[in-house]
């Protein structure tokens, strides 16, 4: 519920934002894929709307894949524990083997 005194988004707006959103995903998927795709594994990109550790579960089964790589941030703390981490998720709700790669933080 919104009082008289707070913005809101037009629908419009809103729609402009995840578009924006999405492009960005694509792109920096595309730029990790073409990397790896330099070293002759197949690699698809897809971008889905959804609960992450859901949508990836449910293209690994419908893909039947062979390995699932997930990266992780290295989250701890409170943070971890309210929005939990996708990567863990995505292990315990899987019989497909996972490849878990914890990103770097910049300086390490």
């Amino acid at each position: 519920m919104t009082t008289k005194d707070e913005p809101t988004l037009s629908r419009e707006a809103i729609e402009k934002a995840e578009e924006l959103v999405r492009l960005s995903a694509i792109e920096y998927l595309e730029r990790v894929a073409a990397d790896i795709q330099e070293s002759v594994i197949k690699v698809e990109t897809v971008v889905v709307d959804g609960v992450p550790h859901e949508e990836i579960l449910r293209f690994a089964e419908q893909k039947a894949v062979d390995l699932i790589v997930i990266s992780s941030r290295g989250q701890s703390g409170l943070n971890r524990w309210i929005m939990g981490s996708v990567a863990d998720q995505v292990i315990r709700g899987t019989n497909i083997p996972v490849l878990k790669i914890q990103v770097l933080k910049q300086g390490d």
